[in-house]
């Protein structure tokens, strides 16, 4: 399977001199096209920074991220609907990454506005096919993102995320902030995305529960640095690092994957 995305010897830092934070350090994966790799670690781990570097909103110390063999760190000359057509990225708190004062339709056109080729007449379709995508009534077209649920509003931004069929998305904490009842549809709908458009996904979480539902192979961050990876029922049969034990240890009980069932 061709090897998609490519991550470097990061390092990526904060602050300066006595004060400076070293947020990443020398981390590398890869991920296969088509693949999901989960991201996993404690808070202050690193691993939503290497994810917003992986999205082009860091830029890093040192290392490489690459695209099919093309690093895109170096690409500082990348226009912006060059970027968001080879990354998107989906944020932990939905109401705060969407403008109060569009509606569903607007926000989720608002990524293509600036793309080549986008025909207006043409949208209403396209919009219909998003909001069916990600399991939303088309009703839901005119309504501001106050009169939606938590899980609604998520996949919204799912929805414009996946508007500009970029060839990677980068999910940073999509469910921590939704109830349990809603997280499992969100990651039911993550399971069946994959499944429908083979998007190629890096899904960062604290929750190893969570990582191991959605993700094909894991990396396991603490303090900045990879301490395991591999594919996800070996490595969480047989973890060899004590941190990855104690992330297991601290799981009352880990539930199948669903899409595993039945293949």
């Amino acid at each position: 399977m061709t090897k998609m995305l490519s991550v470097r010897d990061l390092h990526i830092g904060f602050g300066a001199g006595r004060t400076r934070v070293h947020a990443v350090r020398g981390v590398s994966f890869d991920v296969r096209k088509g693949r999901v790799l989960g991201v996993v670690g404690e808070s202050g781990s690193g691993k939503s920074t290497v994810g917003r570097a992986i999205a082009g909103l860091l830029s890093p110390d040192s290392g490489t991220v690459s695209i099919d063999g093309v690093s895109v760190t170096a690409q500082q000359g990348l226009s912006r609907s060059e970027r968001a057509r080879q990354v998107q990225m989906v944020f932990q708190d939905p109401y705060s990454s969407l403008n109060p004062k569009m509606t569903v339709s607007e926000a989720i056109q608002e990524g293509l506005r600036n793309q080549p080729g986008f025909d207006r007449r043409a949208w209403p379709a396209r919009r219909d096919e998003l909001l069916d995508l990600v399991r939303l009534p088309r009703s839901a077209a005119p309504l501001l993102p106050r009169e939606l649920s938590g899980g609604m509003r998520q996949r919204v931004c799912i929805a414009r995320a996946l508007a500009v069929e970029p060839r990677l998305l980068v999910a940073d904490e999509i469910t921590s902030s939704l109830d349990a009842s809603v997280q499992g549809a969100v990651l039911n709908l993550i399971d069946e995305i994959r499944e429908r458009t083979s998007i190629t996904m890096v899904f960062i979480s604290h929750n190893l529960a969570v990582v191991r539902y959605v993700s094909d192979e894991i990396v396991v961050m603490q303090r900045g640095e990879v301490v395991e990876s591999g594919e996800t029922e070996t490595l969480l049969r047989s973890p060899q690092n004590e941190y990855t034990r104690s992330l297991l240890r601290a799981i009352p009980r880990l539930p199948s994957p669903r899409r595993q069932e039945g293949r």
